[in-house]
Protein backbone atom coordinates (compact mmCIF):
# COMPACT_ATOMS: atom_id res chain seq x y z
CA UNK A 1 0.00 0.00 0.00
CA UNK A 2 1.76 3.54 -1.37
CA UNK A 3 1.81 6.50 0.86
CA UNK A 4 -0.43 9.59 0.95
CA UNK A 5 0.58 12.86 1.31
CA UNK A 6 -1.75 15.24 1.56
CA UNK A 7 -2.10 18.86 3.88
CA UNK A 8 -4.45 21.45 3.78
CA UNK A 9 -2.62 24.76 5.32
CA UNK A 10 -5.38 27.95 6.02
CA UNK A 11 -3.81 31.01 5.14
CA UNK A 12 -6.63 33.66 5.36
CA UNK A 13 -10.15 33.58 6.30
CA UNK A 14 -11.69 31.18 3.71
CA UNK A 15 -8.42 30.74 1.56
CA UNK A 16 -6.35 27.34 2.12
CA UNK A 17 -3.18 25.96 0.59
CA UNK A 18 -3.35 22.22 -0.41
CA UNK A 19 -0.22 20.13 -0.47
CA UNK A 20 0.03 16.48 -2.01
CA UNK A 21 2.54 14.25 -4.02
CA UNK A 22 0.89 15.51 -7.02
CA UNK A 23 2.01 19.67 -5.84
CA UNK A 24 0.02 22.57 -4.66
CA UNK A 25 -3.20 24.23 -5.07
CA UNK A 26 -5.13 27.14 -3.68
CA UNK A 27 -8.47 26.86 -3.00
CA UNK A 28 -11.04 29.72 -1.87
CA UNK A 29 -14.94 30.22 -1.00
CA UNK A 30 -17.17 29.37 1.69
CA UNK A 31 -19.71 26.03 2.27
CA UNK A 32 -21.69 26.17 -1.14
CA UNK A 33 -19.13 27.71 -3.50
CA UNK A 34 -15.26 27.45 -3.85
CA UNK A 35 -12.84 27.36 -6.52
CA UNK A 36 -9.71 25.79 -6.97
CA UNK A 37 -6.40 26.84 -8.95
CA UNK A 38 -3.70 23.96 -9.21
CA UNK A 39 -1.77 22.11 -11.81
CA UNK A 40 -5.22 20.55 -13.55
CA UNK A 41 -6.23 23.89 -13.91
CA UNK A 42 -9.32 25.69 -12.30
CA UNK A 43 -12.30 23.76 -10.82
CA UNK A 44 -15.56 25.97 -9.49
CA UNK A 45 -17.94 23.67 -7.61
CA UNK A 46 -21.39 25.51 -6.52
CA UNK A 47 -24.07 23.88 -4.44
CA UNK A 48 -26.60 23.62 -2.67
CA UNK A 49 -25.44 22.28 1.25
CA UNK A 50 -27.63 19.91 2.70
CA UNK A 51 -28.98 18.91 -0.67
CA UNK A 52 -26.50 16.91 -2.33
CA UNK A 53 -26.94 18.70 -5.42
CA UNK A 54 -23.71 20.79 -6.72
CA UNK A 55 -22.59 22.45 -10.38
CA UNK A 56 -18.72 21.46 -11.33
CA UNK A 57 -16.93 23.29 -13.99
CA UNK A 58 -13.48 23.23 -14.77
CA UNK A 59 -10.64 25.24 -17.44
CA UNK A 60 -7.26 24.63 -18.65
CA UNK A 61 -4.70 22.13 -16.88
CA UNK A 62 -3.43 19.38 -17.91
CA UNK A 63 -5.19 17.04 -16.42
CA UNK A 64 -8.91 16.02 -16.74
CA UNK A 65 -11.54 16.40 -14.31
CA UNK A 66 -15.17 14.79 -14.76
CA UNK A 67 -17.70 15.67 -12.54
CA UNK A 68 -19.41 13.58 -10.10
CA UNK A 69 -22.36 11.14 -11.29
CA UNK A 70 -26.03 13.09 -10.73
CA UNK A 71 -23.66 16.44 -10.49
CA UNK A 72 -23.95 19.04 -13.77
CA UNK A 73 -20.67 19.71 -15.41
CA UNK A 74 -18.80 21.07 -18.21
CA UNK A 75 -16.26 23.63 -20.00
CA UNK A 76 -15.89 25.89 -17.79
CA UNK A 77 -14.57 29.04 -19.41
CA UNK A 78 -13.49 32.50 -18.92
CA UNK A 79 -17.38 34.01 -18.37
CA UNK A 80 -18.19 31.00 -15.96
CA UNK A 81 -15.16 31.45 -13.81
CA UNK A 82 -16.16 35.15 -13.48
CA UNK A 83 -19.50 34.78 -11.99
CA UNK A 84 -18.23 31.85 -9.54
CA UNK A 85 -15.55 34.57 -8.41
CA UNK A 86 -18.28 37.18 -7.98
CA UNK A 87 -20.63 35.11 -6.24
CA UNK A 88 -17.93 33.65 -3.94
CA UNK A 89 -16.56 36.85 -3.34
CA UNK A 90 -20.54 38.14 -2.47
CA UNK A 91 -20.98 35.05 -0.11
CA UNK A 92 -17.51 35.50 1.89
CA UNK A 93 -18.82 39.42 2.11
CA UNK A 94 -21.92 38.39 3.78
CA UNK A 95 -20.29 35.90 6.31
CA UNK A 96 -17.41 38.35 7.49
CA UNK A 97 -17.79 38.97 10.89
CA UNK A 98 -17.29 42.37 9.60
CA UNK A 99 -20.65 42.40 8.42
CA UNK A 100 -23.47 43.62 10.19
CA UNK A 101 -26.23 41.38 8.25
CA UNK A 102 -25.34 38.39 9.81
CA UNK A 103 -23.05 39.11 12.79
CA UNK A 104 -24.00 41.84 15.33
CA UNK A 105 -20.69 43.86 15.62
CA UNK A 106 -19.73 45.82 18.56
CA UNK A 107 -18.66 48.97 18.79
CA UNK A 108 -15.21 49.22 20.91
CA UNK A 109 -16.31 53.36 21.53
CA UNK A 110 -19.21 52.60 22.78
CA UNK A 111 -19.19 52.29 26.79
CA UNK A 112 -22.22 49.65 28.05
CA UNK A 113 -25.26 51.19 30.09
CA UNK A 114 -24.98 50.66 33.91
CA UNK A 115 -27.75 49.38 35.62
CA UNK A 116 -29.27 51.91 37.72
CA UNK A 117 -29.11 50.43 41.78
CA UNK A 118 -31.88 51.30 44.26
CA UNK A 119 -30.84 54.48 45.67
CA UNK A 120 -31.47 55.20 49.08
CA UNK A 121 -34.27 57.38 50.88
CA UNK A 122 -32.03 59.08 53.04
CA UNK A 123 -34.38 61.47 53.96
CA UNK A 124 -36.41 59.31 56.11
CA UNK A 125 -35.79 58.02 59.06
CA UNK A 126 -33.83 54.46 60.20
CA UNK A 127 -36.37 53.29 62.67
CA UNK A 128 -34.21 50.53 63.16
CA UNK A 129 -36.01 47.65 65.25
CA UNK A 130 -35.27 43.91 66.16
CA UNK A 131 -37.15 40.72 66.98
CA UNK A 132 -36.74 39.26 70.67
CA UNK A 133 -33.96 36.59 70.13
CA UNK A 134 -34.85 33.22 71.89
CA UNK A 135 -33.02 31.36 73.49
CA UNK A 136 -30.97 28.58 71.34
CA UNK A 137 -28.92 25.42 72.09
CA UNK A 138 -25.12 25.48 71.63
CA UNK A 139 -24.47 24.55 68.16
CA UNK A 140 -27.58 25.89 66.90
CA UNK A 141 -28.69 28.29 64.34
CA UNK A 142 -29.48 31.63 64.64
CA UNK A 143 -31.63 34.07 62.59
CA UNK A 144 -32.08 37.78 63.65
CA UNK A 145 -34.45 39.71 61.81
CA UNK A 146 -33.49 43.21 61.58
CA UNK A 147 -36.25 45.86 60.37
CA UNK A 148 -35.21 49.58 58.67
CA UNK A 149 -35.58 52.25 56.03
CA UNK A 150 -35.01 50.20 52.59
CA UNK A 151 -31.43 50.63 51.80
CA UNK A 152 -30.32 50.84 55.41
CA UNK A 153 -26.91 48.89 55.90
CA UNK A 154 -27.04 46.98 58.91
CA UNK A 155 -24.24 45.35 60.93
CA UNK A 156 -24.38 42.63 63.49
CA UNK A 157 -21.78 42.39 66.28
CA UNK A 158 -21.31 38.80 67.91
CA UNK A 159 -18.58 38.10 70.76
CA UNK A 160 -17.14 35.10 70.04
CA UNK A 161 -18.81 33.31 73.27
CA UNK A 162 -21.89 33.52 71.54
CA UNK A 163 -21.09 31.99 67.81
CA UNK A 164 -19.24 29.44 66.53
CA UNK A 165 -17.26 30.25 63.32
CA UNK A 166 -17.57 33.39 61.06
CA UNK A 167 -19.73 36.55 62.29
CA UNK A 168 -22.92 37.52 60.13
CA UNK A 169 -22.23 39.22 56.68
CA UNK A 170 -23.53 43.09 56.92
CA UNK A 171 -27.12 43.31 55.10
CA UNK A 172 -28.84 46.24 52.88
CA UNK A 173 -32.68 46.35 53.95
CA UNK A 174 -34.58 45.47 51.02
CA UNK A 175 -37.96 47.71 49.68
CA UNK A 176 -39.77 45.09 51.83
CA UNK A 177 -38.42 46.54 55.23
CA UNK A 178 -36.74 43.44 56.87
CA UNK A 179 -33.74 41.52 56.46
CA UNK A 180 -32.17 38.57 58.36
CA UNK A 181 -28.57 38.45 59.53
CA UNK A 182 -27.86 34.32 60.33
CA UNK A 183 -24.34 32.66 61.86
CA UNK A 184 -23.95 29.66 64.62
CA UNK A 185 -24.23 29.78 68.25
CA UNK A 186 -21.47 29.59 70.40
CA UNK A 187 -20.47 25.83 71.54
CA UNK A 188 -20.92 26.54 74.80
CA UNK A 189 -23.82 27.58 76.90
CA UNK A 190 -23.08 31.57 77.64
CA UNK A 191 -25.37 34.61 77.82
CA UNK A 192 -23.94 37.52 75.73
CA UNK A 193 -24.83 40.87 74.68
CA UNK A 194 -25.64 40.88 70.16
CA UNK A 195 -25.03 44.98 69.10
CA UNK A 196 -26.51 45.81 65.98
CA UNK A 197 -25.46 49.23 63.58
CA UNK A 198 -27.93 50.88 61.28
CA UNK A 199 -26.03 53.42 58.73
CA UNK A 200 -28.75 55.19 56.05
CA UNK A 201 -26.99 58.36 54.57
CA UNK A 202 -25.67 60.50 57.35
CA UNK A 203 -27.74 58.53 59.98
CA UNK A 204 -26.71 56.42 62.65
CA UNK A 205 -28.86 54.03 64.63
CA UNK A 206 -27.21 51.08 67.43
CA UNK A 207 -29.34 49.24 69.97
CA UNK A 208 -28.72 45.77 71.66
CA UNK A 209 -29.77 42.67 73.13
CA UNK A 210 -29.17 39.17 75.29
CA UNK A 211 -28.35 36.45 73.28
CA UNK A 212 -29.19 33.18 75.58
CA UNK A 213 -27.42 29.96 74.61
CA UNK A 214 -27.94 26.86 76.65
Amino acid sequence: MGFRLFRRIRVAPGIRVNLSKGGFSLSGGVRGARVTVGRRGVRGTIGAPGTGMSYIATSGGGGSDSAPQGQGGGGFGCGKLFLVLIAIGFVVNQCSPSNGALHQSTDPTTEPTPIDSPTPDTSVPIALSVATLPAVKHGGAVSLEISAAPGTTCEVGVPLTARTGDAPQAIVIPDAGSGVASWKAGAKAASSVITVVCTLGDQREALEMLLVVK
